[in-house]
């Protein structure tokens, strides 16, 4: 079996995995729910900003930081939103275990603990 075959094999296992489907699922919660939704999409912006000031090497202001603050807050208040967060941590622990195995076989092995020195890191 080619390499590609085997890469549309996980693509097709990876469609079909619990965690995707409940990933979606909670997504569309989100999504349904204008609260959620609308604060999904504030901390999204706030979270970019944040990202763009970093990125030039600027720093965020006491404002931004205050505000990204409340949101968490918020965010945390918000069950439909902590579960879909949720349920994208479990779906990005199993894709960080795919590249990891990936990375492994690339290097010709695995990492030793605390040295990734030789291999695509952890």
């Amino acid at each position: 079996m080619s390499v590609l075959e085997k890469a549309k094999e996980l693509a097709d296992a990876l469609t079909v995995s619990p965690e995707l489907n409940d990933m979606r699922e909670k997504e569309k919660l989100v999504k349904a729910d204008s609260e959620a939704s609308q604060l999904m999409d504030k901390i999204s912006a706030r979270q970019m900003e944040l990202y763009q000031l970093q990125t030039e090497g600027k720093e965020p202001s006491p404002e931004l930081m205050e505000m990204l603050r409340g949101l968490q807050e918020e965010m945390e208040r918000n069950n439909k939103v902590m579960d879909y967060l949720g349920a994208q941590e479990k779906m990005g622990k199993i894709l960080q275990e795919v590249n990891k195995m990936i990375s492994e076989a690339l290097s010709g092995g695995s990492c030793e603990e605390n040295d990734c020195s030789h291999c695509a890191g952890c």
